[in-house]
């Protein structure tokens, strides 16, 4: 009975094995999808990884360029085995990156993904503990420039998938040409992530949360699923409030998400996975004034507001709804200030001021009068 025990779980061993798609035929997925919407396979050189892109074949306008970074892929076999490759069996951010019809876009895979047969091996580090080291952010900070140039892009909209979603994070704390950080079932705070899950400590690895300030003037939306265990929501809602906003607006719940499924299809939602948009471009700008005094972000290369329609009343920064505007009206190429955001649709209430004393001396009254 023993031994029957064993054999049944080895059968079912070498049938999950089974199951699994290989590293080639994941790759061929890929390959398949981007082909499908006319996007073709492309590799940067960034010391020391060669990364995979999937890019439009057919350039397109615009002076923004959205970033869709690859999550953590098939890192772990189970809770003790890592992959012998994290090349993902479900790409969910080249779908997603598919999936835009208007405006320039591109996929970056992470670290050690579609490897090609006869490269160089890759440390297991680079998808286990060191998945954030700082040579990592650095490769795809060097990586994130030969997109930008290739695209003639001026400004970047970072969106982040998982791990993806913390790599998104550490390279918008570092750059000034970022105008949107957009994370899908981000891991913002890795430390409190493997608290959570009694998981052994990322030590090798960067922070999120340690690097929360420098986001704080940064236009931000990070999707939570609702059912999702891995990133649960519980977690995200303790994140800095760098990160959340003061009252957790940043924060946007996908009550039927998992971790892998059940996001929505931005065919049928538009506002997934970037948020509000005017004719296939983010809403809202910088603010130079907040980005300026930022700690650690430099001064801003590209130009003010790329994304606001012309004066005389640009939409609010952040904002907060069509019905907003700006007053007094900025001069042009300059951003609406969030202490200038009103809504024209309500009158500003007037302040009350006391009544000017009056000169008159008030005039006595005779004794006996009632």
């Amino acid at each position: 009975m023993k031994y029957r025990f064993v054999l049944v779980l080895l059968s079912l061993a070498l049938g999950a094995c089974t199951a699994l798609p290989s590293p080639r035929e994941r790759q061929d997925h890929a390959d398949n999808l981007a082909a499908a919407r006319q996007w073709q396979k492309g590799t940067l050189t960034a010391a020391p990884f060669t990364l995979r892109t999937y890019e439009p074949v057919t350039p397109r306008q615009g002076d923004t360029l959205a970033v869709y970074i690859e999550g953590d892929g098939l890192a772990w076999l189970n809770p003790s085995q890592p992959s012998a490759d994290p090349t993902p069996v479900s790409p969910l951010l080249l779908q997603l990156a598919l999936a835009q019809r208007e405006g320039k876009a591109a996929y970056l895979a992470r670290p050690c993904q579609y490897a090609e047969s006869g490269a160089a091996p890759c440390a297991q580090r680079y998808w286990t503990d060191g998945r954030f080291a700082p040579e990592v952010i650095d490769a795809m900070g060097r990586a994130l420039d030969q997109l930008k140039a290739r695209q003639e892009a001026r400004s970047l909209v970072l969106v982040g998938y998982s791990g993806g979603g913390a790599v998104a994070a550490l390279l918008t704390a570092r750059r000034s040409d970022v105008v949107r950080l957009v994370t899908i079932a981000g891991n913002l705070d890795h430390r409190a992530w493997t608290t959570f899950h009694r998981l052994t400590p990322l030590d090798t690895s960067l922070n999120p949360a340690d690097q929360a300030q420098r986001l704080a003037a940064i236009s931000q939306i990070h999707w939570i699923g609702g059912r999702d265990t891995v990133m649960p929501a519980e977690l995200a809602r303790r994140w800095p409030a760098a990160l959340l906003g003061p009252r957790q607006e940043n924060l946007k719940l996908v009550p039927e998400a998992s971790h892998g499924q059940g996001w929505p299809d931005p065919r049928q939602t538009p506002e997934f996975p970037l948020g509000p948009r005017s004719n296939g471009k983010p809403l809202g700008c910088q603010p130079p004034a907040a980005l300026a005094n930022t700690p650690g972000r430099g001064t801003m290369p590209i130009p003010l507001c790329p994304n606001l329609p012309t004066p005389p009343r640009p939409p609010c920064f952040p904002p907060r709804s069509t019905s907003h505007a700006c007053r007094p009206a900025p001069s042009a190429g300059a951003c609406c200030l969030p202490s200038h955001c009103f809504s024209p649709s309500r009158a500003l209430p007037r302040r009350r001021t006391a009544p000017p004393p009056s000169t008159r001396r008030p005039r006595r009254r005779r004794p006996g009068n009632t």
